[in-house]
């Protein structure tokens, strides 16, 4: 991944996802253990985004990652999101 983006490898399936630089840093982020409320805290401080906005599109983002077996929710961060 660089300033650009990056691509997510999912080998058991043979895919592969072009990550705009925000995917990136939220992928670069769970990759280090990061749950919602310090992924909020991450993207909120970078991007200066209003927190109710940035809560519906990470959500949205996390439920997309989710569907296509890409991560799985933590029992704490299902609670939150």
């Amino acid at each position: 991944m660089d300033s650009t983006g990056g691509v997510l490898l999912d080998l058991a399936r043979g895919k592969f996802y072009s990550l705009t630089f925000t995917a990136a840093e939220i992928i670069r982020a769970l990759e280090g253990g990061a749950r919602f409320d310090s992924l909020l805290e991450l993207l909120q401080v970078k991007f200066q985004v209003p927190r109710k906005e940035l809560e519906q599109d990470l959500a949205r983002f996390l439920e997309e990652m989710e569907r296509a077996e890409l991560c799985r929710p933590s029992s704490e961060s299902q609670s939150q999101a």
